[in-house]
């Protein structure tokens, strides 16, 4: 089971994709690692805003199993906050 790493930096108007889907499910654990209190990053399907997605404050960590075919974006609410992401594939 591959272990994967990455980093975003968000921007505020089109959603970054920040897991690809896959034919397996994958676990994953998204980390905030913006520390200033005052940005805000939402997570969901490739239409996320800030109205419709998940928040992860700043440096928190959600960990979660992603369904086979699913992906996951992140949009950023201002400046450019960077998502750190570590999922675990099963092949």
């Amino acid at each position: 089971m591959p272990v994967h790493n990455q980093h975003f930096t968000l921007g505020t108007v089109t959603a970054t994709q920040i897991v690809k889907q896959d034919t397996e499910p994958q676990q994953v654990m998204v980390h905030n690692a913006e520390n200033a209190e005052n940005t805000e990053v939402f997570i969901g399907n490739s239409s996320v805003s800030s109205s419709n997605g998940i928040h992860v404050h700043s440096g928190e960590n959600l960990q979660f199993t992603l369904p086979a075919g699913d992906g996951l974006w992140a949009i950023a609410d201002a400046d450019s906050p960077v998502v750190q992401v570590m999922r675990v594939t099963q092949h």
